[in-house]
């Protein structure tokens, strides 16, 4: 196993298998700090699946942060609210790539985001980061898509720019809601209420030097 560079709060996210928006009560600092691991696997066993081998990854890296960090954390489950993308009445508006090709993604910035080739499971998870919650995939849309947002920033990436240079520009006004501007390409988020598992840190501490 080796992390290059990894924040704690990343390296956490890893151990637990959550994202960034389902750790509670991380210090500033894990968000900051780099740190390199690197560490030996035992021998794997040649029966053992994929699956089994991440979970082993993960409980070591658990194991790493209680012994050189001094973590100690609990899981809870809290109601938050949860994201839910649909198609619109009318259906989707983005260009369909009906030649598959090569895989695409999601290229984005504070109040951008720009789909090519992308399937919707990418477009869920960069909502789930940009929104800092739960998003559900109700759109029932399995192809690969185009397409382009603009919009108001939101979540983290709101705080970020005030204050910066691209402060004015990422709020001029005109700019929709990320809302309006899903509705724009045909696709409807709504809010509603549900659980959440999150993992709550009691205390972690910087580890020493080795």
């Amino acid at each position: 196993m080796a992390i290059r560079g990894g924040d704690l709060k990343g390296i956490i996210q890893m151990a637990f298998e959550v994202q960034d928006f389902q750790i509670s009560g991380a210090p500033g600092w894990t968000s900051g700090a780099r740190y390199d691991i690197f560490a030996k696997a035992p021998t794997a066993d040649a029966a053992a699946s994929a699956a089994e081998l991440r979970q082993a990854a993960r409980r070591r890296l658990q194991t790493l942060l209680a012994e050189r960090f001094q973590m100690r954390c609990h899981r809870e489950t809290r109601q938050v609210t949860v994201y839910r993308l649909a198609a619109a009445k009318d259906g989707p508006k983005m260009t369909v790539v009906e030649d598959g090709g090569p895989n695409g993604g999601i290229r984005g910035r504070c109040g951008q985001l720009t789909g090519t080739n992308c399937r919707m499971a990418s477009l869920i998870y960069q909502l789930s980061r940009e929104l800092g919650g739960v998003v559900e995939d109700q759109t029932g849309l399995s192809g690969r898509y185009n397409f382009q947002l603009e919009y108001a920033p939101v979540g983290s990436c709101q705080q970020a720019t005030a204050g910066s240079e691209n402060a004015s520009e990422a709020a001029a006004p005109g700019r929709p809601s990320i809302f309006a501007a899903l509705q724009g390409i045909g696709l409807k988020l709504d809010t509603t209420k549900g659980p959440l598992e999150v993992i709550v840190v009691d205390r972690v501490e910087r580890p020493s030097e080795n």
